[in-house]
């Protein structure tokens, strides 16, 4: 407190910043310096900036007075500052525009939309514009999930097992019976456009290569990603063996190997991407031309052979390792340039993925809500330069849910631009969000 003091009366109106995690111990003890601060009775100007302020900011106790926890303690906050102005951002506004308006935290005063610049892909791209290019379907008989017909049959029935449970059963039965079938085409999706990538960039004798991430996101229990931590692992092997026995083959198909027509089959679909975007002959490179940086990724994931997880093939989660230190120097703790990763919560909302490029997708709620799926969404992302190399792997369930949240999200764009347009703040406003069977809003809390 004293040190704030020095710096907000020494004349020069040096501005003091706090940046603070949102929970509660950090929120009390930044309330308890500004009440010191203003105990004397000096007004010091604040504005609060609440970054993701859709979550947990909003207050899901509906039938509580006092609110819940992280909500009542931000309000306390305000309270504590003479004279503050809250600014929340947010990329899903649903559960903020639904909230009690005569909340402290309601945006009374004004919304503005930030448009996302030339090198965004967002979910027009993946779930309108260019679905034909950037998705490939799992099919539904490789895990149950809701939306599926067949899927919803058994659940209807009264000796049904619980899909958690079920879920649970099948990521067993891989470790047993072996991967699924597009795991394999994952990786190999993620082995072939990252040498494309790589190709890309004019290399010197120390090439930097560009960031070239997979993610396998399927189940929220640490256990479950342990044991899709060990079936990736038999999935990798099993796939950078074959890319490169083919590679050492000089990429002579055998039509009766399994592997080698599923890699010229994934090759194909990537060179048609490729052919769609890129007009200019030198960015069309040939199978032959990438050999050298296949092994590189390969190499790369690979190394640390002793280990369960690999230097490249990483859990993500509270118990495995919570961070993606990318500040850090290379071989002093720094992510390898080509990783894979597997989590749940974690890599729901705010982790950040340099380079993402394949991702694939099994987690639906039986119930979605769109700010909690689009914010699940960790594809999107200024990925312009290589959105000919962008590939989801989900179910078509996931399909049909994400296009009308796509749809869902581009009306309410519509609506909160019109609003802004037209000079009206959100008190002044009626925002119409649509709904459909495929999810619910936000959540009922």
């Amino acid at each position: 407190v004293k040190t704030c003091e020095q710096f907000l009366n020494d004349g020069a109106g040096k501005p003091v910043i706090f940046v603070i995690k949102k929970n509660p111990h950090a929120l009390r003890g930044l309330q308890a310096i500004m009440e010191q601060l203003h105990s004397s009775g000096e007004d010091y100007p604040t504005l609060i900036l609440d970054d993701e302020s859709d979550h947990p900011s909003l207050n899901t106790k509906r039938n509580d007075d006092r609110g819940s926890t992280i909500h009542r303690l931000i309000c306390d906050l305000r309270k504590s500052i003479s004279q503050n102005v809250y600014l929340g951002y947010t990329a899903t506004p649903q559960g903020v525009l639904l909230s009690d308006p005569k909340t402290p935290l309601f945006p009374r005063n004004f919304l503005w939309l930030l448009d996302p610049h030339n090198k965004y892909v967002g979910p027009d791209d993946f779930f309108n514009g260019m679905s034909s290019m950037l998705l490939c379907t799992i099919d539904p008989s490789e895990f149950p999930n809701p939306g599926d017909k067949e899927v919803e049959a058994v659940l209807d029935q009264d000796d049904s097992p619980k899909l958690q449970e079920w879920q649970l059963s099948v990521i067993k039965n891989w470790k047993k019976d072996g991967p699924p079938p597009s795991m394999y085409s994952a990786l190999i999706d993620f082995v072939l456009t990252g040498a494309v990538r790589w190709w890309r960039e004019d290399f010197e004798e120390e090439p930097d290569f560009p960031d070239h991430s997979l993610m396998f996101h399927a189940n929220r229990l640490k256990s479950a990603q342990r044991d899709i931590g060990e079936v990736v692992e038999t999935a990798w092997d099993v796939c950078s063996r074959a890319i490169l026995d083919l590679i050492n083959r000089g990429f002579i198909y055998d039509q009766d190997n399994e592997f080698d027509i599923r890699i010229k089959k994934r090759w194909e679909r990537i060179e048609a991407n490729i052919q769609n975007i890129r007009y200019d002959p030198k960015d069309r490179p040939r199978l032959v031309f990438l050999i050298e940086y296949i092994r590189e990724i390969i190499s790369c994931v690979s190394k640390n052979h002793d280990e369960f997880v690999r230097d490249g093939i990483r859990i993500v989660n509270s118990e495995e390792g919570s961070e993606l230190p990318y500040h850090l120097e290379k071989g002093k703790g720094r992510p390898p340039k080509a990783l894979i990763l597997i989590g749940g919560d974690l890599l729901s909302r705010g982790l950040t993925i340099e380079g993402l490029c394949v991702s694939y997708y099994l987690r639906l709620a039986r119930k979605p809500s769109v700010d909690t799926e689009l914010q699940r969404c960790r594809w999107f992302g200024a990925k312009k330069d290589f959105e000919d190399m962008l590939t989801l792997h989900i179910q078509p369930a996931h399909q049909r849910m994400f296009k009308d949240l796509a749809d869902h999200n581009a009306d309410l764009m519509r609506q909160v631009k019109e609003t802004i347009l037209k000079g009206f703040n959100p008190m002044q406003s009626i925002f119409m969000l649509n709904t459909r069977d495929s999810y619910q809003v936000t959540g009922y809390s």
